[in-house]
């Protein structure tokens, strides 16, 4: 015989949520206590996924999206944001976003000057803090990937090659990202490149070209000061034929979020766009992780397509 509390145990509504966590990183007592909060509360139901390769996150978001998720928790950074935001099937609904800066580089949330706690998300949980993020929708020749803060393709994304060369050397950490721009730097051929954006056409030599969702990347460097993963346009930023030297000269700027005044820099918005690789080797990163392109890559907005939590 069944007991009236029984029953009403059984009938309980919970939210399911879902916590991806890079497994490659110590767990951080913030994590810990956000596990802690979901698992006391009776409103909740936790499972909590430890990532264990590359691109396991994608796997992991797109298993708890089939699952009905409501909410996703990422405990990670900007690689493993990635990777949740490419696992999820947009022509479904999307489970919301809660994201724990918890990785080497956490850029996308510092452009957002967002501040995780469990006191914060309590409070955003019961008061339904949410906001809908674009995304960058890139399409290269057999694959389509999302971004959700920036994209670009020239030095940056060279950088990003060398450091995962370094990584498979075992050479890690915040040492090895100054290495790979150290030998950048050094090693680096500006590729021929030609844009579209609009109405905008131009080609030429390109240290950078960076599509911005978001305003920071590079562990800290403001590419795009006016770029909003909210505002429904993409801001690209354009780094024509300049030396190493002459953009070393800019990094004051770029580290305190002010646009670039010079006669290679320029500032553009769109909502759509196609760079065309015309002679050298160009790579393309999106959150710290390569896509390769060949020899064009084209772009456009996503508009709202991911509810994130405010703090």
């Amino acid at each position: 015989m069944e007991t009236e509390g029984s029953n009403q145990s059984e009938n309980r509504s919970f939210t399911k949520v879902v916590a991806i966590v890079n497994g490659s990183k110590k767990l951080r007592a913030v994590v810990k206590e956000t596990f802690a909060f979901f698992e006391k509360n009776p409103d909740y139901q936790l499972e909590i996924q430890f990532s264990k390769y590359e691109k396991h996150a994608s796997v992991l978001a797109g298993e708890a999206q089939t699952a009905k998720a409501e909410i996703v928790v990422v405990a990670g950074g900007d690689g493993t944001f990635h990777e949740v935001i490419n696992g999820f099937d947009y022509s479904e609904p999307i489970p919301k976003l809660i994201l724990i800066a918890a990785g080497t580089g956490n850029d996308f949330l510092l452009g957002k000057k967002q501040q995780f706690s469990v006191e914060k998300m309590a409070d955003c949980l019961k008061n339904g803090f949410w906001e809908k993020n674009d995304l960058i929708q890139i399409q290269t020749e057999n694959q389509t990937h999302y971004s959700l803060n920036i994209a670009d393709i020239g030095f940056g994304g060279y950088v990003i090659h060398l450091l995962n060369k370094q990584r498979k050397l075992k050479i890690t950490g915040k040492f090895s990202y100054a290495l790979a721009i150290l030998r950048a730097f050094i090693t680096f051929k500006i590729p021929m490149l030609r844009y579209q954006f609009g109405d905008t056409k131009l080609e030429g030599k390109h240290l950078m070209i960076a599509i911005c969702n978001g305003s920071v990347f590079g562990n800290g460097l403001t590419i795009s000061p006016e770029a909003k993963s909210t505002d429904g346009v993409l801001h690209i930023t354009t780094i024509g034929n300049v030396s190493v030297i002459d953009y070393l000269k800019q990094l004051p700027k770029l580290k305190s979020a002010t646009k670039i005044v010079h006669p290679e820099v320029a500032y553009h918005l769109c909502e759509k766009g196609r760079i065309d690789v015309v002679s050298g080797k160009a790579y393309l990163e999106a959150d710290g992780e390569i896509i390769e392109i060949g020899n064009q890559v084209d772009f456009e907005i996503k508009k709202k397509a991911v509810e994130i939590m405010i703090f």
